[in-house]
């Protein structure tokens, strides 16, 4: 796949990778931490030189800074990977022991 013949699958596969839970929380706070902090610096500078496009261009620029950080998958966001039980096989059709149990539960 080239970024030529599907761009739209391309972008997508490159941003599309593993993160565990710790590092949606992690990814959660420090996306909160950068559009706060952008926000009071914005807001600060903007209040000093009174001027309300310092304001949007600076929290603008946090955004952005915030979307670079967070939405790619970082391998600081994949630490403490996912361990799963392993999937159990499903019991075949004709097991009477399992149309009674499911008989009794269902009655």
């Amino acid at each position: 796949m080239s970024l030529t013949s599907d761009p739209i699958a391309f972008i997508s596969n490159k941003f599309e990778g593993p993160i565990d839970f710790v590092g949606q929380q992690r990814a959660e706070k420090l996306q909160h931490l950068v559009i706060v902090a952008t926000a009071v610096i914005a807001f600060l500078v903007g209040f000093v030189l009174q001027r309300v496009d310092m304001v949007m261009g600076l929290f603008g620029l946090g955004s952005v800074i915030a979307l670079a950080v967070v939405v790619p998958p970082w391998p600081a966001y994949n630490k403490h990977p996912n361990t799963w039980l392993p999937s159990l096989a499903p019991a075949p059709a004709g097991d009477a022991s399992s149309e009674g149990a499911l008989s009794k539960k269902t009655s």
